[in-house]
């Protein structure tokens, strides 16, 4: 299968488990110094926590997100063909940084994602949370009777509350 390019590059950065959130942030710091000196990224953000926390599917304090960072920057239009060849020399760079780092989204065969744990992640998009939260538990069941699947988390923590607002635009002015 051929390489296919992508318009943003994802890094997940691994800590060591006893990692304290002020360490988190430094590295943080670090990792986003690295990918910003890449002109040929259009924009690059940088979270401590990890994807099921960044969605708001789990809850807790940021004390929760020491020791995990993710970071998401998105390519200028001139360099979306180039992001596997992007992708590699990060992978590099970030041997510069504590941690275990995986990079994601340059080509649909980057090496980084055949060379991680054995563990494989499903990220789901939507704009309704209770339909993002049924379906992974949904996947979470079904994942679970797979013969030789050893673990299976479903990223859904302790559920923060949700606040729904409706405006009335016309009472608003």
């Amino acid at each position: 299968m051929p390489d296919m390019s992508s318009t943003q590059i994802q890094v997940s950065l691994k800590l060591d488990d006893n990692a304290t959130f002020e360490e988190t942030v430094k590295e943080g710091e670090k990792l986003n110094d690295l990918l910003s000196k890449y002109d040929q990224f259009e924009t690059v953000g940088v979270m401590a926590g990890n994807s099921s926390r960044l969605m708001g599917l789990t809850g807790g304090s940021s004390s929760n997100d020491a020791g995990s960072l993710m970071a998401y920057s998105v390519l200028k239009d001139d360099f979306t063909k180039q992001s596997g060849e992007i992708s590699k020399k990060i992978e590099k760079d970030l041997e510069s940084l504590d941690g275990e780092a995986a990079v994601s989204g340059g080509t649909s065969s980057s090496m980084s994602s055949l060379m991680g744990d054995g563990s494989v992640q499903i990220t789901l998009y939507g704009d309704d949370l209770d339909t993002l939260k049924s379906t992974a538990e949904d996947i979470g069941k079904t994942l679970e009777k797979v013969k030789g699947v050893a673990s299976v988390d479903n990223g859904i923590g302790a559920v923060s509350p949700e606040i729904k607002v409706t405006v009335d635009k016309s009472k608003s002015r």
